[in-house]
């Protein structure tokens, strides 16, 4: 997975801290999903942020973003999958 945004880091008071973006209360518990959530709320904090800043959408950064969501999707099917879950069914 490329990423051009570093995992924040709670420890360390990080700006991109999991606690900022993604609330305890939407935590799975499975680090896969949890990890790929927060990173995904990172990178839409960016892009707010850049949009706010400079008045446009980064096009390098949008499509990070969507080439994660598509990632983090399928991750999701394949979990569910594993667990019996119908996932056609899931809308």
């Amino acid at each position: 997975m490329d990423t051009a945004i570093p995992p924040g880091n709670p420890d360390n008071g990080d700006f991109f801290a999991t606690e900022q973006y993604l609330p305890a209360e939407l935590t799975l518990g499975i680090r896969e999903i949890d990890d790929q959530h927060q990173h995904l709320f990172e990178l839409l904090a960016l892009l707010k942020s850049h949009c706010f800043e400079y008045g446009n959408l980064p096009g390098a950064e949008a499509d990070l973003l969507l080439r994660h969501l598509a990632e983090h999707f399928a991750t999701e099917e394949h979990i569910a999958s594993q667990q019996g879950c119908d996932v056609e069914q899931h809308t």
